[in-house]
């Protein structure tokens, strides 16, 4: 810069300026993850380009998919930058629980920067809450897999089959009939059960008499199947074979009688 002098001479001066970079403020990232049984989380801000000269920026979290109270404690505050201070980090803490709900989002914002700083391009950015929570579920297991009785015309037997659950929910399931595919139920007439339908708690089990009827049945072999169906998402519908062999009937001995047969007595 030239200035005149009192002589009439113009002097030279030199003048240093110099320009302060207060810097770029943003989060470290756009999106940020936390497991539900995390506790917490810690969300830094970075400052680049510069930082020069204090400066400070303001921070508030927000629901997005997720609620404050029920699944995190909201927070709202601002970050103070020093001189030369080119990182900052504010904390969530996320609430544990025991719903199944699935991942679940909060939103992040930086607002209102202040020492001649600015707002990059990283804001806003999300925080998800990663559910750790699992849905309860019954488990069906049948015993035995299959049911056979061999007996004679006209008469009854009856077998147990005991269905069991070994899943952490209630196991409703109920019984039918086929002598085709249980895609197709029916009544099997030689066939029934009790009872046909109920409801197995957690780690319990429950047992059905399958009663097998030859009563007018001729001698030979039947077959069916017992479909078992039930609120188990992984199987819902079990069957299992039955069949049943008649093999003749009851053979009747009768004394012989002599004499008057309408005074005799007989004990069968």
């Amino acid at each position: 810069t030239v200035f005149p002098d009192g002589d009439g001479q113009y002097s030279i001066v030199e003048l240093a300026v110099t320009t302060q970079n207060a810097g770029v403020l943003q989060f470290s990232a756009t999106a940020y993850s936390v497991d539900e049984n995390g506790g917490s989380v810690s969300i830094e801000v970075t400052r680049t380009g510069g930082s020069d000269g204090e400066v400070t920026v303001d921070y508030a979290t927000s629901d997005g998919s997720a609620t404050v109270v029920d699944d995190y404690t909201g927070v709202s505050g601002t970050l103070t930058f020093p001189d030369g201070d080119t990182s900052e980090t504010f904390n969530i803490t996320i609430i544990n629980d025991v719903i199944v709900e699935g991942d679940e989002t909060v939103n992040l914002t930086l607002s209102n920067p202040t020492g001649g700083a600015t707002i990059g391009p990283n804001n806003p950015a999300v925080l998800t809450i990663v559910d750790d929570d699992v849905a309860s579920e019954p488990n069906i297991g049948v015993n035995p897999s299959s049911l056979a009785a061999a007996q004679l015309a006209d008469t009854q037997t009856t077998q147990v089959l005991t269905i069991s659950n070994t899943g952490d929910a209630d196991l409703d399931w109920n019984l039918a009939e086929t002598e085709t595919t249980c895609s197709s139920p029916g009544d099997i007439p030689w066939v029934s059960t009790s009872p046909a339908s109920g409801t197995t708690p957690p780690s319990g089990s429950s047992t059905v008499d399958v009663v097998f009827d030859s009563a007018g049945l001729a001698t030979g072999s039947y077959t069916g199947t017992l479909c078992i169906g039930s609120n188990d998402p992984d199987t819902s519908l079990i069957g299992v074979p039955v069949s049943l062999q008649v093999i003749g009937s009851v053979a009747r001995h009768f004394p012989e009688v002599s004499g008057n047969a309408a005074e005799s007595t007989w004990t069968i």
